[in-house]
């Protein structure tokens, strides 16, 4: 059994899924120092807690325990019961599970903060060809967003790569346009939301549209 108090002192708290071990996951050397790396099976032990916490959400307000604790024992259910009481911070999937599955759930479970008026989906990559990653996003949940939701999109998708592997990366505003190569209004989008991110938020470098 784990004391997930040890944890307190942490920058932050990854819960991964798809790993049986904390061993087996990846990028564990590019985690900057304070950040501690949990697998779903961590927080087993919690699960009558998660079960008392659940059964008071609207979603699954009339389940029995017994469908409850079925719920949980998919990972991803249990990662985000983990977020949801404390215990961990982040969640990062494996590529095989379904993010529409991972958003609703996230959404029953964590919610969206009062200050976000939407979400969307990331993916981290790592390239072996040269040993680096990169986050893309949104490939899913919002296909056209808006310049607001890009520049939201881009700010997130920066801290995130910061805070998982501990280095700042330049956000590239991709489209099939560069720098006003072809003039079309998705490409004046995405050049107008590279304006704003610039000017928002200056210690993160971007380029585009590209």
């Amino acid at each position: 059994m784990k004391d997930m108090s040890q944890n307190r002192s942490t920058q932050g708290r990854i819960v991964i899924t798809g790993c049986d071990t904390v061993s087996e996951t990846p990028f564990k050397q590019k985690l900057p120092e304070g950040v501690a790396i949990l697998i779903p099976d961590d927080c087993k032990y919690r699960i009558p807690d998660y079960i008392e916490s659940l059964s008071r959400k609207k979603f699954c307000r009339n389940w029995s325990a017994e469908m409850l604790e079925k719920f949980l024992e998919t990972p991803v259910n249990l990662s985000l019961a983990m977020i949801e009481s404390g215990d961990a911070d982040l969640l990062i999937t494996a590529s095989s599970d379904n993010v529409l599955e991972i958003s609703k759930s996230a959404l029953r479970i964590v919610g969206i903060k009062n200050s976000y008026k939407f979400i969307f989906s990331s993916s981290l990559l790592y390239l072996a060809s040269d040993s680096r990653y990169v986050t893309y996003a949104d490939c899913l949940l919002v296909p056209e967003p808006a310049v607001d939701q890009l520049v939201t999109m881009a700010a997130r998708t920066a801290i995130f790569n910061q805070s998982i592997l501990g280095v700042k990366s330049c956000t590239a505003f991709i489209s099939f346009s560069t720098s006003g190569s072809f003039p079309h209004y998705r490409t004046t989008k995405m050049a107008e939301a590279v304006k704003i991110f610039k000017n928002k938020f200056p210690d993160f470098s971007a380029d585009g549209e590209l």
